[in-house]
């Protein structure tokens, strides 16, 4: 469950930061950019999880020597 936590905020943080959502002038248009930083940032981090099976872990265990690995922390990490 934990994993799924901090898969989420990857995929937050990565949809905060997509440079496309900046320049959108119109809710409309930004609107648009959101539904395509979503799909782009999700399909780019799944592709990136199949063909990187280590990445995961790699992150985590970072987390889990920190011991930031309760619930309560990845509630804390998705909200971010």
């Amino acid at each position: 469950a934990y994993s799924l936590f901090v898969r989420v905020a990857v995929l937050r943080f990565l949809l905060v930061g997509h440079p496309a959502l900046r320049w959108a002038p119109t809710p409309e248009a930004r609107a648009a950019a959101l539904d395509a930083a979503a799909v782009e940032a999700v399909y780019s981090f799944s592709r990136t999880l199949d063909h990187a099976p280590g990445l995961l872990p790699r992150v985590l265990g970072p987390l889990g020597d920190a011991g930031l690995h309760t619930l309560d922390h990845a509630l804390h990490l998705v909200r971010l």
